[in-house]
């Protein structure tokens, strides 16, 4: 199964994958106006894409690989500074965007322990 993720940006973008805050470097430079494809086997551990115009950038969003099993296509857009995803060719509200903090992408943290600590007050062991 694969996305395409298309960079409607003026910005040269990096794409990461990873899983608990690890991430390796899959695509170094995803030029404005480009198209990447992501291959993601559903039979596989849960993964992020990690999309943003330099390394520790605030403003990098995650893409989940259920965001990419759920959609053929994506474009990566620009709003107000940020980076956000909404499906290709949507003509509806842009699709809800994670904005992960530095802290959460340090190693062994992922985004989703990072909002654990939102909704459980601070412990990321429930």
């Amino acid at each position: 199964m694969k996305t395409t993720v298309i960079n409607t940006t003026e910005d040269t973008l990096r794409i990461k994958e990873g899983t608990q805050g690890v991430f390796r470097v899959i695509y170094t430079k995803l030029e404005p106006r480009k198209k990447y494809d992501i291959r993601v086997d559903p039979n596989s551990t849960y993964r992020e894409y990690w999309c943003a115009a330099v390394d520790n950038d605030p403003y990098a969003i995650i893409l989940s690989s259920d965001i990419c099993q759920d959609h053929r296509s994506v474009d990566i857009y620009k709003d107000g500074g940020t980076f956000k995803w909404r499906p290709s060719g949507s003509c509806e509200s842009p699709a809800p965007t994670m904005v992960v903090p530095t802290e959460a992408r340090k190693k062994g943290s992922s985004a989703i322990a990072w909002l654990k600590t939102i909704f459980t007050g601070g412990d990321r062991s429930t």
